[in-house]
């Protein structure tokens, strides 16, 4: 694993409609907006599974900060392994929010973070490694099926859950099957 095969990518209603690749140097143009993160499942990317449809719904309503964290470089490998690489790419993320927040250019409590299936289960470690890193709670993880195999004996420390934001929303669609059957919002 190595962090910077992880992208994180700017879409605001005033910047480029494809998007603008951030460092973590880049915090201060997060300065001012909501911020929206969005992060993609097993065999995906930016570019597909919702993510543009997603994003692009999100700026027609809101005048926010839309993060994509394109993992793709990771997300289609063997699930075994991708499952492996999901605590390690959010604890990357979760490093870039507290940097943002600590600069004072977010507040990590207003930050949505929505995520689809194996993004789901991420987004809750994303909400563990800002506690764990920075003290600090998300404000709201909204899971769209979160992924099931392999999450399904594991332990709350291991997988999504109702503690990992202020306010944790699950959608379920293949409850048991490819998606997470117990409660984790």
């Amino acid at each position: 694993y190595a962090s910077k095969d992880i992208e994180f990518w700017l879409y605001t209603r005033s910047g480029p409609s494809d998007g603008l690749k951030m460092s973590s140097l880049d915090t201060a143009m997060l300065k001012g907006r909501k911020t929206i993160v969005l992060t993609h499942g097993f065999l995906c990317s930016r570019k597909n599974n919702l993510m543009p449809e997603l994003k692009d719904a999100y700026l027609k309503r809101y005048d926010a900060n839309v993060i994509i964290i394109d993992w793709s470089a990771y997300s289609k490998d063997y699930y075994a392994n991708v499952h492996c690489n999901v605590p390690r790419i959010a604890q990357t993320f979760a490093e870039f929010l507290c940097k943002a927040d600590s600069e004072q250019n977010i507040d990590i409590e207003d930050v949505h973070v929505v995520g689809h299936s194996m993004g789901g289960q991420m987004a809750g470690f994303i909400g563990k490694q800002t506690q764990a890193q920075c003290s600090k709670v998300l404000g709201r993880i909204s899971g769209l099926d979160p992924a099931g195999p392999l999450y399904f004996l594991k332990p709350r420390s291991r997988r999504l859950t109702n503690t990992d934001a202020k306010e944790v929303m699950v959608i379920h669609t293949n409850k048991g099957v490819l998606g997470y059957d117990g409660n984790c919002g």
